[in-house]
């Protein structure tokens, strides 16, 4: 086990919708700055597991941010911490403009918006040509960058990603994933949830395995990759 600090720790959680569990038993780490992958077929349990560390849906088990309780704190101020979700569909105001979006990402950080705009904008130069476009009229590669700047704009310290790829040309997910692994170098620590299981794990420091609500392997990137079994099931289609 690494020494690293750990950012997010996750202990026995399980998730249910009603009486039935979702997620059962899962324990999972991230270290600061590096990113966690969690690979699986569909329905697997990966977004569910996602909605329940941010607090959405009640996560049975502990979870923990830098050592603090996450149940500590309500949805809402869980963003605050520094813990950002971008969710698989990206949700996304299409009415409003590129820029709109990016403000309404910063509504934790008042006072730093101008300056962290600009920011936004040096790390996606496409996004500042379309500043004053509507969200609804980009790209699904455009979409993503903004989801992914809107969530920067409040500084998260622990980003969850949720199939970031979903729907994307291959050259455009490899720029996605290359600016995941910038962020990372920023000393963002990622929590990064992938049907693509091949992409992901080149990039993850650790990666877990998950089926039917649980994980059935866990190791570095590399270890997972090289497990014959998981490349025969996960990443022979790509």
């Amino acid at each position: 086990m690494s020494t690293t600090p750990l950012a997010l720790q996750v202990e026995n959680a399980t998730v249910r919708y009603g009486l039935v569990p979702a997620v059962t038993d899962v324990s999972l780490v991230l270290a600061k700055g590096q990113i966690t992958t969690i690979i699986g077929a569909n329905g697997a349990g990966k977004s569910t597991l996602l909605n329940a560390i941010t607090g959405v849906l009640n996560l049975e088990g502990k979870a923990s941010l830098f050592g603090q309780p996450l149940d500590k704190y309500p949805v809402e101020e869980r963003v605050g911490k520094g813990l950002v979700l971008i969710p698989e569909r990206r949700e996304l105001f299409s009415s409003m403009t590129v820029e709109e979006n990016l403000l309404l990402g910063g509504y934790t950080q008042r006072g730093r918006s101008a300056s962290t705009i600009e920011g936004i904008y040096a790390d996606f130069p496409r996004l500042k040509e379309r500043r004053k476009q509507g969200a609804g009229t980009l790209s699904g590669g455009e979409r993503q960058m903004l989801a992914m700047g809107r969530a920067l704009m409040s500084h998260p310290k622990v980003l969850l990603l949720d199939e970031p790829s979903l729907g994307l040309a291959p050259l455009i997910v490899r720029e996605i994933l290359n600016i995941v692994v910038r962020l990372k170098e920023a000393g963002v620590s990622i929590l990064l949830v992938e049907q693509n299981a091949r992409a992901a794990l080149k990039i993850a420091d650790t990666a877990y395995v998950m089926e039917n609500g649980r994980f059935i392997l866990e190791g570095t990137g590399a270890e997972v990759s090289a497990n014959p079994r998981i490349e025969a099931i996960y990443m022979g289609g790509h």
